[in-house]
């Protein structure tokens, strides 16, 4: 999602692009759910199932604002934990429900945590295992289908 690139004055976030992220284990069995169980963003998840532009979203900048207000207010913390470590690259995971209605979408932010550091932005794959991304979580699917918590993996640095 576009609107999860975004900088602050010190820090820089990016969606996970393909390569650093391990397949689902839906993919590695040769079948698909059809839902993005664990989706690394909704563009995909709306490419998969056609449902691109089908249901207009009514507040998905809301999400962007809400990333920028967390990052900004942990900054001081990241950069600590990156200077702790040595390390100059973390991952993020956003989690939100998206609700759907008969004519439209809503984007309703739920959590954001740091799932840990690397050296560098090329070894971030360390962070983002399958097991981590994948292990033991379900589909959670609200109010008779029709709200879905979504897992988006963003890959940060210092500016």
């Amino acid at each position: 999602m576009s609107f999860f690139k975004l900088s602050t004055q010190q820090l820089r976030v990016r969606p996970a692009s393909p390569r650093e992220l391990p397949p689902s284990r839906q993919m590695e069995c040769g079948h698909s759910l059809g839902y993005p169980a664990h989706a690394s963003n909704l563009l995909q998840y709306q490419a998969r199932t056609g449902s691109a532009g089908a249901r207009p979203a009514i507040n998905e900048g809301s999400l962007s604002c809400w990333l920028k207000s967390w990052l900004t207010s942990n900054e001081t913390s990241i950069i600590e934990m990156l200077e702790r470590n040595g390390n100059a690259a973390f991952a993020v995971e956003v989690t939100y429900a998206v609700a759907d209605s008969t004519a439209s979408r809503v984007f309703l932010s739920r959590n954001i945590s740091i799932l840990g550091t690397a050296r560098t932005l090329d070894e971030v794959g360390t962070i983002l295992t399958a097991d981590k991304l994948y292990g033991s979580r379900r589909k959670v699917v609200f109010s008779g289908g029709r709200m879905e918590l979504q897992h988006t993996y963003l890959v940060g640095q210092r500016v």
